[in-house]
């Protein structure tokens, strides 16, 4: 079976993102300030105003974003502006493309073999790993705890 561990430095990557951007105020933040340009910046101000919050919300969610890569701020007077990292973006991107290709050819087929393995003759459902990870097939009608999971699924 592929062993998995040198993607899961990949895998951590894409929850990562996929968590910052999982608060709802701070993908608001995010599609404001993805608007913006490095010269069009805005301030935590001009946020707060646009988003119904408090300053120090928008900078609490700005200090997320940043930490992530995905913000950047430029100080301009007394003022800290802040707009999209277009490079990390693209990444990000990318990365976003990968996760949800579903073109792409496995590398290996484990199931039903490896259930069969530990136990679980009645597994007729696929996992199929790939350069992106692991992509499931399982039956509708048919109930199967799963060797990954430990879940019943239906």
């Amino acid at each position: 079976m592929k062993n998995l561990a040198h993607e899961s430095y990949q895998t951590e990557d894409q929850a990562a993102i996929f968590a910052v951007l999982a608060e709802p105020t701070r993908l608001k933040l995010f599609n404001l300030l993805k608007l913006q340009d490095e010269n069009n910046a805005v301030c935590v101000t001009a946020l707060a105003i646009m988003l119904n919050v408090t300053q120090s919300a928008v900078s609490q969610h700005l200090r997320v974003l940043k930490a992530a890569g995905l913000v950047k701020g430029e100080r301009r007077g007394y003022h800290t502006h802040y707009y999209v990292n277009q490079s990390r973006i693209n990444s990000i991107r990318n990365m976003a493309i990968k996760v949800f290709d579903m073109n792409e050819t496995p590398d290996i087929v484990v199931c039903p073999e490896s259930c069969t393995k530990v136990g679980n003759p009645n597994c007729s459902g696929e996992i199929r790993f790939g350069q992106t990870g692991i992509s499931e097939t399982l039956p509708e009608t048919k109930t199967t705890e799963h060797m990954f999971t430990g879940k019943t699924k239906k």
